[in-house]
């Protein structure tokens, strides 16, 4: 991705959280809030809030007078700019031939403008807006090593995660640095686990401390900032949930993988999903997919 792009997609960024915060504000700690309204176009319930938020981002990115192919969990995948919004499908999309450059695409935003929606209705103050951001490579499949840029903040208390691939990350505007436990039983572990898994169990008897706060976009980004010393999702994170929280993670020098310590490359797409295994280090986090490979 070009620099100029890269400030483009930036300051779009900063604006969109800024937005979210403020139009989302009246909703947050109201019942009527979490009033189901749709199924979104990854199957989920969408809440009111949820679409107050998306409706947000999308009278943004509408306006600007050029083109972005988002992914977001209530509207699906879209291209959007220049006064017009359209649904597409991202996989078929890339592969087009036909399109000038005046046609295409400069991003592809990964979206998910409040992950923590109960705890945004029930003002517990930890629910977030995830966005990354992907260079577009015409002609074949993008993926999460695409990413290029990513932000997370904590509409609660406006803590900021921001990173570029291969410059670091930041959180309020100081690096971060991950936890250098590396012994099991001092701990710190977010997730959600799979009822009936021994792996997962051991996991959770070992660790000093076991947290879920309802928020995979913050608590991934936590190990980043050395909050946790690892987290994990058995049932499948959405890419949408992960794909700026796994910039956030390698930047910061912290690991990442699937349940098999294998990198992970998923496509970028509103189904996609994928499990998670983050960790501060590579000792933990070998001896974590050890155990839950039952080795």
């Amino acid at each position: 991705m070009k620099d100029r792009d890269k400030r483009i997609a930036t300051d779009l960024a900063y604006r969109i959280i800024k937005e979210v915060s403020r139009t989302i504000r009246p909703y947050v700690g109201k019942e009527e809030s979490g009033v189901t309204v749709k199924i979104g176009a990854d199957g989920t319930p969408t809440s009111l809030i949820d679409v107050i938020a998306e409706d947000t981002i999308i009278n943004i990115l509408k306006k600007v007078p050029i083109y972005s192919y988002v992914i977001s969990e209530e509207i699906g995948e879209i291209k959007i700019g220049k006064g017009t919004v359209n649904g597409i499908v991202l996989s078929e999309e890339l592969q087009r031939e036909d399109l000038s450059d005046d046609e295409k695409a400069s991003f592809i935003f990964l979206i998910d403008p409040v992950d923590g929606t109960t705890n945004a209705i029930r003002e517990i103050p930890a629910y977030a807006i995830s966005i990354a951001v992907a260079d577009v490579s015409y002609g074949r499949m993008s993926t999460l090593d695409d990413v290029e840029l990513a932000f997370i903040s904590n509409l609660a208390d406006g803590s900021f995660f921001e990173a570029e691939k291969g410059k670091g990350c930041l959180l309020r505007n100081k690096e971060v640095q991950p936890s250098s436990i590396v012994n099991m039983d001092e701990m710190t572990l977010g997730g959600f686990i799979k009822t009936n898994t021994s792996s997962a169990s051991k996991l959770v008897d070992t660790a000093r401390r076991m947290r879920v706060l309802g928020s995979v976009v913050l608590e991934l980004s936590y190990v980043a900032s050395g909050k946790y010393d690892s987290f994990l999702d058995l049932r499948g994170s959405r890419i949408i949930d992960i794909a700026a929280s796994k910039l956030i993670i390698e930047e910061a020098g912290a690991i990442i993988t699937d349940k098999d310590g294998e990198a992970i490359h998923t496509s970028l797409g509103i189904h996609e999903k994928t499990i998670v295994v983050a960790s501060s280090n590579r000792i933990l986090h070998d001896k974590i997919i050890s155990i839950l490979n039952g080795d």
